[in-house]
């Protein structure tokens, strides 16, 4: 299902480095956080939480605040290992780059892949075949998010070897842009167009590398958490009652679910389901709020109803409260961030 999308359950180790490579281009956290619902503050919180929705929405404001030609390679190669968060300790600690890759393969829920990689060994060279998952869509354009999988591929590489690494070779499968040439120079080897497959190639020799950082104990001991992390989110994935009553929420977006209605919708009783939620540290009532929210920062973004109608929409029964809990969950009054949304836009026209 798509609200799967929704669901606010990878770890944010990657915000930071957006963060900085958004400094990099004078851009505030403010600007490219515009809509996601989250402070520049959680950025530099251990305990956030992001949904690919969020993570969508940061990297089309990304691309809209600073849309230079290349800006999928420069991006990508500034996204270090560290974006991996917990999963980065067990692949520093390999015993081969191929261990490490192989791992990560391995713990595709917690990298939030939208490619499926396929690797074919032809004499001393391995292909890494990328293809692109059939149900899911991509924020931006396939271009932009090849780009930023080879540089930041190239870049982890990087940090898993502790030297300067390079693709023997890397072929896309659309036509070359009128900037091919940053391709070249970024990536730093023969790069080709138009191809059957978009493919990454590089020496089996370099795959059979050994990694300085080789731990065997303390990759089992890190491993041990990732796997426990992905069991969490296979577990959500597949029906925890939390993001059940988010997926909901999801579906009804123009309607004010009480909780009687979910739970008809979700076959229990209301009792029941109060109770799951009580058992999983949440309330009915922080949900409907949180969803409350999610909707008005979108509905201040349209600009053609007023706070007061979003109050009502959102199932507010007087302005005043519906104030108070948007101050509350983001630091600003409603008017005050949709003046900020206009300002911003209204800058980039």
């Amino acid at each position: 299902m798509a609200e799967y999308q929704d669901h606010a359950i990878y770890p944010g180790a990657e915000l930071f480095l957006i963060h900085e490579f958004m400094q990099t281009q004078d851009i505030s956290a403010r600007q490219w956080l515009l809509g996601v619902g989250l402070t520049e503050a959680q950025v530099f919180d251990p305990d956030t939480r992001v949904s690919l929705r969020q993570f969508d929405i940061i990297y089309r404001n990304i691309y809209r605040l600073a849309p230079q030609q290349d800006l999928g390679l420069t991006f990508g190669a500034a996204l270090n290992l560290s974006r991996w968060g917990m999963l980065s300790g067990a692949l520093l600690t390999s015993r081969t780059l191929g261990q490490a890759l192989a791992t990560a393969n391995e713990m595709r829920s917690l990298v939030r892949s939208r490619f499926n990689l396929a690797t074919n060994v032809v004499g001393e060279l391995c292909h890494i075949e990328v293809s692109t998952h059939d149900a899911q869509e991509f924020p931006l354009s396939l271009r932009f998010a090849y780009e930023v999988l080879a540089a930041s591929l190239q870049t982890q590489i990087r940090d898993l070897l502790s030297e300067d690494i390079h693709f023997e070779a890397v072929s896309f499968a659309f036509p070359a842009p009128t900037y091919a040439d940053q391709y070249r120079l970024l990536l730093q080897c023969p790069v080709h167009f138009s191809a059957p497959k978009t493919r990454l190639t590089i020496k089996l020799d370099t795959l059979k590398r050994p990694l300085p950082l080789a731990n065997p104990v303390a990759r089992k001991q890190v491993l041990h958490v990732c796997r426990i992390e992905a069991e969490r989110l296979a577990r959500v994935l597949q029906g925890d009652i939390v993001w059940q009553v988010r997926e909901l929420f999801a579906r009804h977006d123009d309607t004010r679910v009480t909780l009687e209605q979910a739970a008809q919708a979700l076959k229990v009783s209301a009792r029941t389901l109060r109770r799951k939620l009580e058992l999983a540290n949440h309330s009915f009532k922080c949900l409907q709020e949180e969803h409350s929210l999610q909707l008005a920062l979108r509905l201040l973004q349209q600009g053609d109803l007023t706070v007061n109608d979003i109050a009502m929409r959102c199932g507010y029964q007087d302005i005043a409260s519906f104030r108070a809990a948007f101050k509350r969950w983001t630091g600003m009054l409603p008017t005050q961030h949709r003046a900020s949304y206009l300002s911003i836009s209204a800058d980039q026209m």
